[in-house]
């Protein structure tokens, strides 16, 4: 076992570069100082030239920065690791903290509601509450589906930088129209899946804000046309699932800001 209490397991792995470079990374992290490329090939138990391939590789993804005083070499972790972490947590209490609203949403309006995130292009289901309806959708706690065939996947691309929306709908037929939506929905706190997904279903989500005020989610309900987008119910089923989005993003710690426009009358 080498120093630190890390010891090489690359000769039993089934993936020894993964192996190493994990090993690198926990030992980047508990360093309380940056370290130089001996001392990290030396307690991680790798070979030099394959610890020299791996740092480099770490920081060209921006995992790792290189710091250079005349002949001294030394590397550190940087915040992208913390970013990965970050990630989870918010992951994590989006679905601890949505799941009571969401439940309560599904029983008011008698339809399922679900709560998920936008990983790249795609959202990711993070919880589910059924309702009291016998009818029920292809919708399940780890699902990914493209986000623009979703209302969740709308109402969160509306709250992202400008840049970030041009790249998530492209430039193909149709990308004007899919970002002057998006547009909307960021004025107006909710977006709409009218039949994209399935014939006769849709839905309507609200942005879920976390501390930062940042949109790090979203919650909606699923039912049939009538029930969601019908002249009857429209502005009832919007209105409820923006009063849970916003008490979602309340616990999250969300400004009043992003809180004030999830609290406003309902504009359709």
């Amino acid at each position: 076992m080498s120093e630190n209490g890390h010891r090489s397991r690359a000769t039993r792995s089934k993936a020894p570069a993964a192996d190493r470079t994990l090993t690198i990374l926990e030992l980047l992290t508990e360093s309380e100082r940056p370290l130089s490329l001996t001392e990290i090939a030396t307690r991680a138990d790798v070979p030099l030239a394959s610890c020299s391939a791996i740092m480099r590789t770490l920081e060209a993804r921006g995992y790792a920065v290189e710091h250079v005083s005349g002949r001294t070499h030394h590397w550190q972790p940087t915040l992208a690791i913390y970013k990965l972490g970050a990630r989870l947590i918010v992951r994590l209490g989006l679905a601890e903290s949505s799941q009571p609203h969401i439940e309560q949403l599904a029983d008011e309006l008698g339809m399922p509601a679900s709560a998920g995130v936008l990983e790249n292009d795609h959202v990711i289901y993070l919880a589910k509450a059924a309702g009291p309806s016998f009818v029920q959708f292809h919708t399940f706690v780890g699902r990914a589906v493209p986000f623009g065939t979703t209302a969740i996947g709308k109402a969160i691309a509306a709250f992202l930088p400008v840049e970030r929306r041009i790249a998530l709908v492209g430039s193909g037929r149709g990308s004007r129209r899919a970002l002057a939506e998006l547009e909307e929905s960021s004025r107006l706190g909710y977006a709409i899946e009218d039949e994209e997904e399935y014939e006769g279903i849709a839905c309507a989500a609200a942005p879920v804000f976390d501390a930062t005020g940042r949109c790090c989610g979203g919650i909606s309900v699923t039912g049939f046309r009538a029930d969601v987008l019908g002249d009857a119910r429209r502005e009832r089923t919007i209105t409820a699932v923006r009063t849970s989005a916003a008490a979602i993003s309340a616990e999250m710690g969300a400004p009043e800001r992003q809180l004030a426009l999830l609290r406003t009358p309902v504009v359709l």
